[in-house]
């Protein structure tokens, strides 16, 4: 049986440097005081309030959110828990507690949380953000948000 070479620079081939995607992982760290004192509301209370939406990451229309980690930096220090979603929701992480061991992280794939319809991963068809939303109120702690995938052309 021959072998047809279609890869690289053969006729009617791709180029080798053609790629239709590109794996990306975002990264954003969110301290607590930074979050507050970047918002005038925030400032005014002092706290970040039980179920306020902090949107972490922008991510463009063609992304494919194949997993997230969440690292602590500092742990909160009471029993604060977080979800990892888009529009508030908990798709990538739900019910993450933000008081673990400093360098300690924790992962998740998308289908983990996500159902059966995208287990292999969530695809955006518009820009949107992934976001985090704390469970009771807090005004400590520091965490670094790490969000991969692939962007589709």
């Amino acid at each position: 049986m021959p072998t047809y070479d279609y890869t690289g620079a053969a006729a009617g081939a791709n180029p080798a440097s053609d790629f239709f995607g590109k794996f990306v992982c975002y990264k954003k760290t969110l301290k607590v005081s930074d979050i507050i004192a970047s918002d005038t509301t925030l400032t005014a209370n002092g706290v970040i309030a039980a179920a306020d939406v902090i949107q972490a990451i922008d991510v463009p229309a063609g992304f494919l959110f194949l997993g997230s980690a969440v690292k602590t930096v500092t742990a909160e220090g009471a029993a604060l828990e977080a979800d990892l979603g888009i529009g508030g929701g908990d798709e990538a992480q739900d019910g993450l507690s933000l008081n673990g061991t400093a360098g300690a992280a924790t992962l998740t794939l998308i289908g983990d949380d996500w159902g059966p319809d995208n287990l292999t991963g969530y695809f955006f068809s518009a820009a949107y953000t992934i976001d985090f939303t704390f469970s009771s109120e807090t005004d400590a702690g520091e965490w670094i948000v790490y969000v991969w995938g692939v962007i589709l052309d």
